[in-house]
C-alpha cells in the first residue's frame, strides 16, 4: 500500500501578531526572518501514516510539498522520522494556483493512482 502524505511548511503559528506584517500587493504575510515549521495537522498526518506502517509490512510512505525551497526542511524531517521517500514540487512564483488540480497531475506524473 501507498501513502501520500501532502504536507505544509507554514509560519509558525506561535509568532506574535505583532510580529506579522501584510504584503498589501500580494495580500499575505512578509515572509522576512519568521520561522516555518510544518503544519501541525499535516504533522499528525504523518504520523498516523508511520503507525500503520509499523503495523501492514507492505506499507510506503512518500511525503509530498508543493512550494518554495525553504519546505525541504519539512521533508527531511518527514525522512527523519522513516518516511520512505520524499517529493519536493519546487513552486515560487505565484501562490494561489490550483493546488489540486496541479498535485493530481504531478502524483500522475509519479505513477501514483487514485481511487475514489
Amino acid at each position: 500500500m501507498k501513502i501520500v502524505v501532502c504536507m505544509k511548511h507554514i509560519l509558525d503559528p506561535e509568532l506574535p501578531p505583532s510580529s506579522f506584517e501584510i504584503e498589501p500587493e500580494k495580500k499575505q504575510a512578509k515572509i522576512g526572518k519568521h520561522a516555518f515549521v510544518l503544519n501541525p495537522y499535516d504533522e499528525n498526518a504523518l504520523e498516523m501514516a508511520l503507525q500503520l506502517k509499523e503495523k501492514k509490512e507492505d506499507v510506503q510512505i512518500t511525503a509530498l510539498v508543493y512550494g518554495e525551497t525553504k519546505a525541504e526542511e519539512s521533508l527531511r524531517r518527514a525522512l527523519g522520522v522513516l518516511a520512505d521517500e520524499a517529493v519536493h514540487i519546487v513552486q515560487e512564483t505565484e501562490p494561489f494556483v490550483d493546488f489540486l488540480q496541479d498535485a493530481f497531475s504531478d502524483f500522475q506524473a509519479f505513477g501514483i493512482e487514485f481511487g475514489v
